[in-house]
């Protein structure tokens, strides 16, 4: 009884700073747009994931970070174009990005209320 307690106790603790601080993880796919490989523009050939941290400083003002890793192949041979496929080029490729800046929201929001908010914002970064 006392460990069920104190569980729904860290729960509730988690749930009051929950708007505070946005941590999150996301996974998809890489795709290459450019001179050398197929000319379709949605078909990962590897897979993208990153992390996202979040910190709402006020009700209009929040500080942010990510980071997102992709990687992906590009091949001649699997082109519509027959130019592109007589050239036969094929690379492998990975990417790294870091980004951090400030999000402004243009209209206030309680960051305690549960329930949906909604304000449109800018980002800067």
């Amino acid at each position: 009884m006392r460990i069920s307690i104190a569980v729904l106790f860290l729960l509730m603790t988690g749930l009051t700073r929950a708007q505070t601080y946005e941590v999150g993880l996301f996974a998809g796919g890489a795709n290459n747009i450019g001179d050398i490989g197929s000319m379709n523009y949605i078909a990962p050939s590897g897979p993208a994931f990153g992390a996202l941290f979040k910190w709402n400083k006020s009700k209009r003002y929040a500080w942010r970070g990510h980071m997102i890793y992709g990687s992906f192949t590009a091949d001649d041979a699997k082109s519509d174009m027959s130019s592109r496929v007589q050239r036969n080029l094929r690379m492998e490729q990975s990417v790294m990005e870091f980004s951090a800046g400030l999000e402004f929201n243009f209209v206030e929001y309680n960051l305690h209320k549960l329930g949906p908010a909604f304000t449109p914002y800018l980002y800067t970064g």
